[in-house]
């Protein structure tokens, strides 16, 4: 089993609704329930990361997402912000995989590859049965799955953002258990093919 709770955009910070949360997650942790929070729908207060990271397995700082690029990159850039509250047993979830077929192969791989950098929950929002063979075999990629799941359990970073990596291209690279190990992401966010150079010293190494 699996829960998730929604604040419905209301005041993180409101004492009555975070008593309710409280007693919820408790309740959940006496049933040896796994939970999932999203208690910030705006994408702002990230400081509260840190106190729910304390009670549940899974939180959120924005709102649903879409079958959409856009959406899938807005979700992007704010989970991007709460990356280093992360953490084995408290993971930041940028929002469920979109596998509905309004987008290309090569951006559902983007998503997949992306959440798996960041650590995030990978949960699909679609029908298995219903998928393509392209979708299942990105979903099912076991490298992928396992940059996910390490057991190191951080959530990859973006390299020189605004610097050597502007311009619509960006580097993320992710710590490994494997001593000294990176996963590493090259993001285009142009419409044009890109060549991103990287030096190991980026991503210490």
């Amino acid at each position: 089993d699996y829960a998730t709770m929604n604040n419905c955009n209301g005041d993180p910070a409101d004492a009555v609704r975070r008593s309710q949360f409280t007693a919820l997650i408790t309740a959940f942790s006496v049933a040896h329930i796994p939970l999932g929070i999203e208690p910030y729908a705006d994408g702002q207060d990230l400081e509260g990361f840190q106190q729910w990271m304390q009670s549940a397995n899974v939180f959120r700082n924005r709102g649903g997402i879409r079958d959409d690029w856009t959406s899938i990159v807005a979700n992007l850039d704010s989970n991007a912000d709460g990356v280093a509250y992360t953490r084995a047993g408290a993971f930041n979830d940028p929002g469920l995989l979109q596998a509905g077929g309004k987008l290309t192969d090569v951006e559902y791989r983007a998503q997949v590859s992306l959440w798996a950098i960041m650590a995030a929950p990978l949960f699909i929002d679609a029908d298995p049965s219903q998928l393509s063979p392209a979708t299942l075999t990105t979903l099912t990629n076991p490298e992928i799955i396992a940059i996910d799941q390490d057991s190191l359990a951080l959530a990859g970073f973006r390299v020189g953002v605004g610097g050597a990596y502007g311009q619509g291209v960006e580097v993320w690279s992710k710590p490994l258990a494997s001593c000294g190990a990176r996963a590493v992401a090259f993001f285009n966010r142009n419409d044009s093919a890109a060549d991103i150079p990287l030096k190991w010293a980026d991503i210490g190494l």
